[in-house]
């Protein structure tokens, strides 16, 4: 089913609240932002309304300040820019997870979005990471991992060596010291582990102290779990499918699939691309709408959900009660 709001006019009603919301924004203080947390939203560096509200801030450090009225029509012209009539709308900042995720997609023995790996490409630190906002070592360790695997499946001729080699090192490094006990992040018993085992298929293996640990958190959690209640009922994990490779039979989820994507996520929609046994259209489509709404600075990149329409809408209506 695509998304439908009707006319123009339910377009703006519903946009309404939202810059009311961005508007007020004004009175913050400097710092303040508007941060929301969801499952993965922290390891994957996710900033509601970042680029809607980039530009009133700077049009009201300028001398001449715009009324309100220019306010609210100038931000209601920025959120229709990026309104698809197919999907809806989303202001979420790009993930290196997920971007790496989905340029692994190979159509027809191609590279399906070769955009996405060049974005993977120029933002790896000189530490041999990518890098997260967040202070919790585990969201660079999600990043590092999934941008180690595609660099590995991309490096057919040695190419990108050098990489890997620094990725490996950073890796080892986190490993070592990560404390799998204390880490707080909905589906990482799940992630991670499916992340080594594609990494060691591929001859990348990593031994650290906790590593028993985490193998038996992945136990039972995919205990509780079982594939027929995937493919029956459906769970939060059709968020993170790539999580379940190798547990699950990925043609047995085809229909919790909504608008083409899986719960909205990216990353779950390649995973799902990659391993399903019959190419899906609607997917595919689906993620060159995703990369289409990348700013030109970040272009290649992907957010960790998309679209958001009516997370963002509802969520800047609830801040105005």
């Amino acid at each position: 089913m695509k998304f439908q709001m009707g006319d123009a006019t339910d377009i703006l009603i519903l946009l309404l609240p939202v810059v009311l919301f961005l508007y007020g924004l004004i009175n913050l203080p400097k710092n303040a932002g508007c941060i929301m947390g969801s499952a993965h939203a922290e390891r994957r560096g996710m900033y509601v309304f970042e680029r809607s509200t980039s530009n009133l801030t700077l049009a009201l450090k300028m001398g001449n300040q715009p009324s309100p009225s220019d306010d609210a029509n100038n931000l209601l012209r920025q959120l229709l820019s990026s309104y698809n009539p197919d999907y809806g709308l989303g202001h979420m900042s790009p993930s290196i997870y997920d971007t790496a995720w989905v340029s692994m997609v190979l159509k027809n023995g191609s590279w399906l979005f070769p955009s996405a790996f060049q974005y993977i490409l120029k933002l790896q630190a000189g530490s041999g990471a990518w890098e997260s906002q967040s202070p919790s070592p585990i969201d660079a360790i999600l990043n590092t991992l999934a941008s180690l695997l595609t660099l590995k499946v991309h490096n057919t001729g040695g190419q990108f060596d050098e990489s890997i080699s620094r990725a490996t090192a950073f890796l080892s490094s986190s490993f070592g010291s990560w404390d799998v006990s204390s880490t707080d992040r909905v589906g990482f018993e799940v992630i991670v582990p499916s992340l080594l085992n594609a990494l060691s298929k591929l001859g990348v293996d990593f031994s650290f102290p906790q590593r028993l640990l985490l193998m038996d958190l992945n136990d039972a959690t995919l205990a509780r779990i079982p594939p027929r209640a995937v493919y029956d009922l459906g769970t939060p994990l059709l968020h993170s499918l790539e999580g379940l490779i190798g547990h699950i039979d990925f043609d047995q989820v085809a229909h919790h699939k909504r608008n083409g994507s899986f719960m909205a996520s990216p990353a779950s929609t390649a995973a799902y691309l990659m391993n399903a046994s019959t190419w899906d259209d609607e997917c595919e489509a689906y993620l060159a709408a995703v990369l289409s709404r990348s700013e030109p600075h970040d272009e290649g990149s992907v957010p960790c959900a998309w679209p958001t329409t009516f997370f963002e809408l509802s969520w800047a209506s609830l801040r105005q009660m």
